[in-house]
């Protein structure tokens, strides 16, 4: 089933990002980077530079969900159904749902590698606001969430559940601190 490999690729990428906080700790850097990128919110754009309400504010999932995340999914040309058992099958999307542009009712774009996930290990790490996530890191981190290696549309109970399970771990973690 698919959530066996999408644990191995959160836990993998979580481990990447303790040893860049780890490394950058260790130079004595103080995350202090300046932005030139834009950052994307539900209501607008907000340039990350200089402007301390940006730099100091909370990471949240619009941060790094690139506002063309539907079209992005849907250009892979794949999803996953239900096929017997709870198993999810990977079969071609229908002409008509690229052609439209439009997730089908009853499905989800699912993020393998999924920002709040992200968010939840670099608060982990310490990384707690955008001005705290080095630039670099933070480029990396929105393409990789962004690829089309990364979404998936799968039927919404699977994404429901996928949610749930990993909202549960990420609150054993916080218990666990």
């Amino acid at each position: 089933m698919m959530f066996s490999s999408r644990a191995s690729a959160a836990y993998n990428l979580g481990l990447r990002l303790l040893n860049c906080n780890a490394t950058t700790r260790l130079h004595g850097a103080t995350s202090q980077t300046q932005f030139s990128t834009t950052v994307w919110t539900s209501e607008t754009s907000a340039t990350n530079g200089s402007n301390a309400n940006v730099e100091d504010r909370l990471l949240r999932r619009e941060d790094f969900v690139h506002p063309d995340h539907v079209k992005l999914a849907l250009d892979k040309g794949t999803m996953f159904v239900f096929a017997g058992k709870g198993d999810l099958k990977e079969v071609p999307m229908a002409d008509s749902i690229k052609e439209f542009g439009v997730v089908p009712s009853g499905y989800s774009i699912d993020f393998v590698a999924s920002p709040e996930r992200i968010i939840s290990v670099l608060n982990q790490a310490g990384i707690k606001t955008i001005g705290q996530l080095p630039e670099e890191t933070y480029h990396e981190l929105r393409a990789t969430i962004n690829s089309s290696a990364n979404l998936s549309i799968i039927p919404t109970r699977a994404y429901e559940l996928k949610r749930q399970l990993q909202m549960q771990t990420d609150g054993e973690s916080d218990e666990n601190k």
